[in-house]
């Protein structure tokens, strides 16, 4: 039998290290632009395709190959590889790997490219591909992103036509923006962004992105797009991604367009819409600020989802080495037959080296201590093929949800028509919701009149407003004086509920009469429009509300959905934050027939107290 198979691997290097070249790299629809390859399209000719694959045709009426493209694998920040299988065309298959291994002058990166021609023919159309010109563009591209991460400066490779001409279109946009939001640095920068910014990256800018990119605070950033936005300067849109996969599935212009459920075409699910989890703010160009084309060079790639850090096929009986770069922090690592779970906490002196197993039959949850920079020995113990995915479980710090934007203030005042339609509920999961309240403000009244009594209130609620949007979190309403507030976990709402008393406690002069008091719970709830903005009901909402009523002066009393938080129980263990655990117990109005577990928190001279 004739042998057509083909192979090429070619190495190049690096001025950067693998974790600084890794997002370039592993954006497969930017990097496959920049070496001029061509645009692609879903073809949509089969209709029983494995769960991850996708079948893909070229974007061209004379180029007519289909393939079926399977999903990608990677370990970041050193390995990515994928695998084509074609219908028709030159190609029987063609499979691309990219490896960056760390050297001591940054990165040996090295392009592997082999397959399968269908016939003598086209294995030599295929080698006019691999010539020495492709591997020349390979090397000019890692060249430009080394200069990219070396100068910070992160637009447009192929400089845009758009940053040559109309200088002064530029200049007024920022000055409009500047004059709008009074912050001519982020205006400066988003303008900057828009002009020299390549097409693939502004079709879905995420703030969090852009929070990093510019190393400004996230909700700094999120201000900056909210004016851009009012001004026409920019779009935004609601992507509904599954909760599964964290693909995006659907995009929508309009909160009152969110319909559900939907069925997750890459993972083969249905799934409901959740507010707080699988809605999330993106914004694009204006078309009439900056044209984008509506081309693209690749459908699925691990920059898509950057929370997965490990995504890889494991074959039955096979022992995979594995090798990750991790932030510290919290992952899980599981397989797609499997119902065990790995739970990894990574942090600095964690295991170097690991060993872990999955086996169909195995329902058991391990938990592991990883280093930075662990080895793993991945065992499929099974009889089959199987995928493991290793996941930061702190996803929601890559994009920011829509329960968070539409109770921003700011948001509400620039669009109070973004609300979902009146008679649409949607669930809300794992919302964190404070209640803070004035302790005994009718004595502020008394003792300070009622027109400076007024005004100190009306002042702590601008404080808090401003400290809760540096922790993630917005304030929902204002009920007399008290405020309801959501945030993306419990750590942040304590933080801001110690964050505004200590302010309280040393910039109100010489004796403070402002002393709060919080309740804290986290659980699911439903977000609904009320009055023309979006509101949330529930039980976690009622237990919260509960809770403020049991705490006394600079006391937050929280449940224990929220202190079983590992990044709550880690700032009550730094000894750094001052917090003293003591016990007690309270009963709440309304669940009688519940039993709380308080505990007290010592925070410098004011005392916290925490109920589970």
């Amino acid at each position: 039998m004739d042998n057509y198979s083909f192979s090429y691997r070619w190495h190049f290097t690096s001025s950067s290290t693998p974790s600084k070249l890794w997002p370039y790299l592993s954006n497969t629809n930017q990097l496959f632009k920049d070496l001029d390859q061509l645009p692609i399209q879903p073809a949509s000719v089969s209709h029983n395709l494995p769960k991850g694959h996708r079948e893909l045709t070229y974007d061209l009426i004379h180029k007519l190959d289909i393939w079926e493209e399977e999903p990608y694998e990677w370990e970041a920040p050193y390995h990515l590889k994928f695998r084509r299988n074609y219908k028709n065309g030159p190609y029987k298959t063609l499979l691309l790997g990219i490896d960056i291994a760390e050297k001591e002058y940054g990165s040996k990166v090295t392009f592997r490219f082999s397959g399968e021609a269908n016939g003598f023919s086209s294995l030599l159309r295929i080698k006019t591909h691999f010539t020495g010109f492709f591997k020349r563009t390979i090397k000019q591209v890692i060249q430009k992103y080394d200069k990219t991460i070396q100068s910070g400066n992160h637009s447009s490779l192929k400089r845009s036509f758009f940053s040559f001409r109309n200088n002064s279109k530029w200049e007024i946009l920022t000055n409009d923006l500047t004059e709008l939001s009074n912050k001519p640095f982020l205006s400066k920068q988003l303008i900057k962004t828009l002009r020299n910014g390549d097409t693939q990256s502004l079709k879905s800018m995420k703030p969090t992105a852009l929070s990093k990119l510019w190393d400004q605070p996230l909700a700094q950033t999120l201000e900056i797009l909210f004016y851009a936005a009012k001004l026409d300067i920019l779009n935004f849109e609601w992507e509904i991604t599954c909760p599964t996969c964290r693909q995006v599935e659907q995009k929508k212009n309009k909160l009152r367009e969110i319909t559900g459920p939907l069925f997750c075409s890459y993972c083969k699910s249905n799934f409901d819409i959740d507010f707080h989890n699988t809605v999330h703010l993106v914004f694009r160009p204006n078309p009439l600020v900056r044209k984008l084309d509506k081309k693209t060079y690749c459908h699925a790639n691990p920059s898509k989802r950057p929370h997965i850090k490990l995504h890889q096929y494991i074959y039955p009986g096979q022992r995979r080495f594995v090798k990750l770069d991790l932030p510290p922090g919290s992952y899980k690592l599981q397989s797609n037959i499997s119902d065990s779970t790995v739970f990894a906490d990574v942090e600095e002196g964690g295991l170097e080296y690991a060993k872990i197993s999955f086996n169909k039959n195995d329902h058991s949850h391990q938990t592991v201590t990883l280093g930075t920079s662990p080895n793993l020995i991945i065992h499929n113990q099974t009889e089959e093929r199987i995928f493991v995915i290793a996941e930061d479980m702190d996803w929601k710090e890559y994009s920011v949800s829509a329960s968070e934007v539409t109770s921003t203030q700011l948001f509400r005042n620039l669009f109070p028509d973004e609300t979902l339609r009146p008679e649409q509920k949607l669930k809300c999961s794992d919302l964190t919701v404070m209640f803070t309240d004035l302790l005994n403000s009718a004595s502020i009244y008394n003792s300070e009149g009622e027109e400076n009594a007024i005004g100190q209130v009306i002042d702590h609620f601008e404080v808090l407003r401003q400290i809760i949007l540096e922790e993630r979190g917005a304030i929902v309403k204002t009920i007399g004086d008290a405020i309801m507030a959501i945030f993306q976990k419990p750590v942040h709402a304590v933080r801001a509920f110690q964050k505004a008393q200590y302010h309280f406690n040393t910039s109100t002069g010489e004796k403070n009469t402002i002393h709060l008091k919080g309740g804290i719970h986290m659980g699911d709830c439903v977000a609904v429009s009320l009055n023309n903005r979006i509101d949330f009901f529930g039980n976690t909402i009622n237990i919260a509300s509960r809770l403020v009523e049991e705490a006394k002066s600079e006391e937050v009393v929280i449940s224990d959905s929220a202190l079983a938080s590992k990044e709550l129980k880690d700032l009550i263990d730094d000894e750094d934050s001052r917090l003293k655990v003591h016990q007690t117990d309270v009963s709440l109005k309304g669940y009688e027939n519940v039993h709380f577990e308080a505990k007290r928190l010592v925070l410098r001279n004011s005392t916290l107290r925490l109920v589970v």
